[in-house]
């Protein structure tokens, strides 16, 4: 099994022992027996390949190590049982005993020969020491290790349960060799063989040196994942820094809702606020008869009164701004088709336009003139270009909120707070569009083509307006909120950027001792001989999963608080646009962000156990607690 020949082991130039050499039988106990700091652990680190020797060598599966015995192979054939035995404390102890065998029945038939069968539903934590050292030797049995190595495995034990786990060694000594570590005198009742470390020079052995090489060692496990997921639905871990994460994400969600790129904010302010389905088109004579091809796609463009009225400066009027007097010019043009007109609803006595003939009064207007209710259905007399007409008054406008104000504005219609307006409509205008003199002073008519969405308005402003260079296109003339965007994105944007790293740094550190924890639960992965890169994987995989369920949770607390918010203000109007705005890319970007954190910070918690070994790892971890 092991052959030592004249091994020897120094400390800082002091040797633990020297000229040590031994030959372990295939089966049996051998006691390894003396105080404490004889070199007893040492020799046991040195059989199982976790620290290397200084002379000497020792015969392993055939194989002759001079300095360091190869871990990766002993560790197929060693159950190492640390002086502080380890578990995976938010597993149960039939999950820990699911992790060393595929094998339920035999789990449960082994539980019950060591007296652990009513617990295989508790955790580590709560056993006794006594039960803790059998469900350790337990784990090494159902893991067939055909070596059981035990280092001081009854030193924190009463009189009971020391016999109790040597009593449990005894049986498995036929079947196994047992190699303990014991400064305890009742040990030697139940050794076959004993290695008194006090007088290592008369140490011999009476074993044939015949080599004794195991069959090659396939290990079966289960998959690991689901056992190691569980750690982060645990009730005994710390939410405290969960909780903190959690309302961080939520407030930086909020922040980048709230300055959003400008160019994303106006637009979403254009299609929800304003609810923006138009857009202007200035054209000469010239250019007239390209419009036709826009127009078609449009569901109405109507020709606009007022901005395309002519009117005559006197010569002896210097004022630009003077208009001829002679007939009606602030006469606005609204769509006869209701549904290209997202107000058309906001009618509050009367109807949309049904005939070309008829006009509609905002609520100001109709107010001056006398009860609003009383006018529908009456004519007014207008003085328009051509001549005079008498128009049905087909409805009145309830009061405007701000944004609805703004969709006119868009139409390139001064809506009037105080004098009102009149509107015609489309059907009316058209008798116009045929007139060689209804120009303005400069020559142009304008049009407004209205959409069936935001969206197709968009699309069509944006290649029109880059293929038609000959035509003046205004599209939603709301500047003093471009700047204001711009000036929330540039200040808001690099606070978030901060935050963001910040807070996901914060949330590792309060994380501290968790994550000293965690160390350990990849230490006792490792020890119980699942491969470093799957539980890397797992790390990594389930670390990314967790942080991806908090952003989850944030999205699904702060998206509601900001629609509601968003909601409240469009009713009221509070602020003359939409608060939070919501930009896809900024929030994937969020994620990838925190994503990414969490990857590299997972890596390197993990990384620690991979440079120091599963041994170095444990060790720290009991000096920790």
């Amino acid at each position: 099994m092991f052959r030592c020949d004249n091994l020897e082991k120094r400390y800082n130039s002091s040797p633990v022992f020297s000229n040590f050499s031994f030959i372990f039988p295939e089966i049996g106990f051998v006691l390894l027996h003396g105080e404490s700091g004889c070199g007893k652990t040492t020799l046991l680190n040195i059989l199982a390949g976790l620290i290397p020797f200084d002379k000497g060598f020792v015969i392993f599966q055939g194989e002759k190590y001079e300095d360091q015995v190869n871990m990766s192979v002993t560790s197929k054939y060693i159950g190492y049982i640390t002086q502080d035995v380890h578990f995976i404390d938010y597993l149960t102890v039939l999950d820990n005993l699911k992790l060393c065998s595929i094998n339920d029945d035999i789990i449960i038939e082994h539980l019950r020969d060591f007296g652990l069968l009513e617990l295989k539903d508790s955790f580590p934590s709560t056993l006794s020491g006594g039960e803790r050292q059998r469900l350790a030797i337990l784990q090494a049995l159902l893991a067939e290790k055909e070596i059981i190595i035990l280092d001081e495995p009854t030193s924190a034990l009463d009189g009971d349960n020391k016999r109790l786990v040597f009593e449990t060694l005894e049986k498995l000594k036929d079947k196994k060799l047992i190699i303990c570590s014991s400064h305890d005198k009742e040990a030697k009742a139940y050794a076959d063989r004993i290695i008194d470390f006090n007088n290592l020079s008369n140490t011999d052995s009476d074993t044939e040196l015949t080599e004794i090489i195991f069959g090659k060692k396939e290990m079966r496990k289960r998959k690991l994942s689901p056992f190691f997921n569980k750690w982060y639905s645990f009730k005994g871990r710390e939410k405290k820094s969960k909780v903190h994460f959690l309302l961080v994400i939520i407030l930086a969600v909020i922040a980048l809702c709230l300055c959003d790129t400008p160019t994303h904010k106006f637009n979403s302010n254009i299609e929800y606020t304003y609810k923006l389905n138009q857009f202007r088109v200035q054209v000469s004579k010239e250019t007239e008869p390209l419009l036709d091809e826009i127009i078609n796609e449009a569901v109405e463009a109507p020709l606009i009164y007022n901005r395309s009225v002519p009117y005559e400066v006197p010569e002896d009027i210097n004022d630009p701004n003077f208009v001829d007097p002679n007939y009606d010019i602030d006469v606005h043009t609204l769509p006869f088709k209701k549904e290209a007109f997202k107000l058309s609803s906001r009618i509050k006595y009367g109807t949309y336009f049904t005939q070309e003939d008829q006009i509609i009064l905002s609520w100001e207007n109709a107010v001056k003139i006398g009860s609003p209710e009383r006018l529908v259905g009456k004519t007014m007399r207008l003085n328009l270009y051509d001549q005079d007409y008498n128009l049905e008054i087909a409805g009145i406008f309830d009061q405007l909120t701000k944004n609805e104000q703004q969709y006119l504005r868009s139409s390139g219609i001064t809506y009037d707070e105080y004098d009102g307006n009149y509107f015609l409509n489309g059907e009316f205008t058209k008798r116009y569009i045929k007139d060689k003199d209804f120009y303005d002073n400069s020559g142009n008519r304008t049009y407004v083509l209205y959409f069936d969405s935001f969206s197709s308005m968009k699309k069509a402003y944006d290649h029109y307006s880059k293929t038609h260079t000959d035509f003046q296109f205004t599209y939603a003339e709301v500047s003093s909120i471009s700047v204001l965007f711009a000036a929330l994105f540039a200040i808001l944007l690099p606070i978030v950027l901060v935050i963001i790293p910040v807070s996901v740094l914060f949330y590792y550190q309060t994380q501290k001792i968790e994550t000293a924890y965690s160390k350990h639960i990849f230490s006792v992965y490792q020890y119980l001989g699942y491969p470093y890169k799957i539980i890397k994987r797992c790390h990594i995989t389930g670390n990314l999963l967790e942080t991806l369920k908090i952003i989850v949770k944030a999205l699904m607390v702060a998206f509601p608080i900001m629609i509601i918010t968003n909601l409240i203000n469009s009713h009221f109007v509070f602020i003359p646009f939409q608060i939070f705005t919501f930009n896809a890319y900024l929030i994937l970007a969020l994620i990838l962000l925190v994503g990414i954190l969490s990857v590299i910070l997972s890596f390197r918690t993990i990384k620690h156990v991979e440079d120091k070994g599963w041994y170095s790892v444990l060790i720290e971890h009991r000096d920790l607690l």
